[in-house]
This record gives C-alpha cells, structure tokens and sequence, in this order.
C-alpha cells in the first residue's frame, strides 16, 4: 500500500519469532497476523516506556523533594557574603 510514511524492514529472528507467539497468544483477534502483532507489540512496549519513564520522572521530584532543606544551617548565614567581601575588587 503506497504511503509516505517511513517503513522499516525486520528479520524474524529466533528471538522475534518467540516475541510474536506470545503475542498471537496474548492478542488472539489478530488471526495471526504477524504484521499486526509486531504492531502491537512494539505499542505494548512504547506503553511500557512511557509508564517507566513518568515513574522514573516522578521518583526524581520526589527525591528532590524529601531533599530540600536537608542542607539548611550546614552553613553560617551570611557565608556567601563573607566569602564575596574575601575577593579582590
């Protein structure tokens, strides 16, 4: 079917065709057809990313979070002015 869209080429390795079993056994409706398994497989796995990167997302906020404040009084007050009236004009 023309399109204008990139296509891409794949070998079904060993590894591959395990991959599209599982599928045509998770998503049966698909009849088999290993064009449309590799598609839902691979928006299965984006899926997967997406949700494993706003958890990774989060986990930094929260990090940063729990952390804020945690150096408050390491330092005299005033230090950063002290330490600037030390330099040289």
């Amino acid at each position: 079917m023309p399109t204008t869209l990139p296509r891409y080429t794949l070998t079904e390795t060993p590894q591959l065709t395990l991959a599209l079993d599982d599928a045509n056994v998770t998503w049966p409706e698909f009849g088999n057809d290993r064009a449309a398994l590799l598609r839902k497989l691979v928006e299965a796995g984006w899926e997967i990313v997406r949700v494993t990167q706003a958890d990774m997302i989060e986990a930094r906020r929260r990090a940063v979070h729990d952390g804020a404040g945690a150096a408050t009084g390491a330092f005299p007050h005033n230090v950063a002015v002290d330490l600037t009236n030390e330099w040289p004009e």
